[in-house]
């Protein structure tokens, strides 16, 4: 049922653009790697919620942004957690007796506010794209997305004026001459998601400062995930993307896990649901990042078969790797993919020394492996050696703080930039050398090393 509404429409979807829906930012980005059973528990009762106020038409946008939201409510005792037999999967039940239990308010709340995100990227695809469905989908969700800014402004007077402030300065920022960086990029984007984190503790009588903090940290993360992920697609398609070539897509990337880390050493407990899932984001985005999840680009692949007109030419260029894998003749995308020319291709590695070949068309046309150690075969196992290997290693190892640890920031260890916070949230400065003192998923604690101190 959910494949079927997502499917009569999904705002991101098109049939020029075949990114992956764990790339899309309002469905997949916080959406966690294994089963847990708190959190598809909280989803479930999100999905109960928005269909009461919203119909059975707004599930569709039903976002992990709120979802996340009432799961920090529950983790902060905010509101009571949910019980362990409660349902996973709501499968269009209706909840019964709403008005009895005690986290509809924060419910209604989580799922206005996954509706105005919806309204803001509809509107937002009109301005971009300009075509008659993204009209059409904005006028027919019209009413729901008044109807959430409305409930939204009744619970919190003001509020609806200032993200609308927000959405302005965003859009100015777009249309600017000079391209901002990713941090001044995501810094409305953050601040947006504060004032609406911290309207719903407010609202609950809770831990607003936390609330506002995670909330920064989390549009900061997703506002740089989603620009690094669609570089490829908005390059082909002359759609503005403030980063400029590979190197600032490593960055924000980059960015993107320091946000994480940021907002998961904001969480009181490193145990909590939303610590598991955060976790769980910080390892996809890491294996983006050095290229270990097997992602292909979907409209990449388009472009290089010939399929699309990428900006500024006149037609469709096709340079024939695909063609030549198909007959196992694999001298380009092997150049390729040898030089990183070719982002999320994959071709075989066998036969003699430093010699490529593809044993099957898909392994460059949907970049999985094939022959003796298919990846696909292992990539569960590939994941969870991944998060336990993460920064364990750097465990006692010296670096230099690259930039100041305020008390988060970055250090540099074997020509690795890791996410990094000073031990006891002291001021390190940058270029001091540091020595790791502790590890977790998130990245690692730092001191200033013991030769740097008996110097001084």
């Amino acid at each position: 049922m959910q494949f079927l509404l997502r499917l009569c429409y999904r705002p991101h979807f098109d049939k020029r653009d075949l990114r992956s829906v764990d790339d899309l930012a309002m469905f997949g980005f916080l959406k966690p790697a294994k089963r847990i059973s708190a959190w598809r528990q909280s989803y479930a009762r999100i999905c109960q919620t928005q269909r009461r106020m919203f119909g059975l038409t707004a599930l569709p946008f039903l976002s992990y942004e709120a979802t996340f939201l009432y799961q920090m409510a529950a983790d902060t005792d905010v509101i009571p957690a949910l019980p362990s037999d409660a349902a996973e999967c709501c499968r269009l039940r209706r909840l019964k007796n709403p008005a009895l239990q005690s986290d509809t308010a924060v419910a209604e709340f989580c799922a206005a506010f996954g509706m105005l995100l919806a309204g803001i990227k509809l509107q937002d695809d009109v301005v971009d794209h300009k075509r008659w469905h993204n009209r059409l989908a904005l006028w027919k969700y019209g009413r729901q997305i008044q109807k959430a800014n409305q409930y939204l402004e009744s619970v919190s007077p003001g509020l609806m004026g200032q993200v609308r402030r927000i959405l302005s300065q965003h859009q100015r920022t777009e249309v600017s001459a000079a391209l901002p960086s990713i941090e001044q990029y995501s810094q409305l984007t953050g601040d947006g998601f504060a004032l609406l984190f911290g309207s719903m503790a407010t609202m609950a009588d809770g831990p607003v400062q936390l609330f506002e903090s995670a909330g920064r940290h989390l549009g900061h993360a997703i506002i740089s995930w989603d620009c690094a992920v669609d570089f490829n697609h908005d390059q082909i398609y002359g759609e503005f993307n403030p980063l400029r070539d590979a190197a600032e897509v490593d960055h924000s990337l980059r960015f993107c896990l320091l946000e994480l880390a940021r907002l998961g050493w904001t969480l009181p407990s490193s145990d909590s649901v939303c610590s598991q899932v955060i976790h769980s984001v910080a390892g996809r985005v890491h294996a983006r990042l050095h290229k270990t999840d097997n992602h292909v680009c979907r409209t990449s692949l388009l472009e290089r078969w010939g399929l699309v007109r990428a900006q500024g030419y006149q037609y469709a260029r096709c340079d024939g790797c695909e063609g030549l894998c198909a007959i196992a003749e694999c001298s380009e995308c092997g150049c390729a993919a040898a030089s990183g020319a070719s982002e999320g291709v994959a071709c075989c590695s066998g036969g003699a020394a430093n010699s490529t070949f593809c044993c099957d068309p898909f392994c460059c046309w949907w970049g999985s492996g094939c022959g003796p150690d298919d990846p696909t075969k292992k990539e569960a196992a590939r994941s969870a050696e991944v998060k336990s290997s993460l920064y364990e290693q750097y465990h006692g190892r010296d670096g230099v703080a690259h930039g100041d640890l305020n008390p988060e920031g970055y250090v540099m260890i074997d020509q690795q930039r890791l996410p990094a916070r000073a031990d006891g949230t002291l001021f390190i400065s940058k270029g001091a050398p540091v020595r790791v003192i502790r590890t977790d998923p998130l990245g690692v604690t730092v001191r200033i090393s013991e030769a740097a101190r008996d110097g001084e």
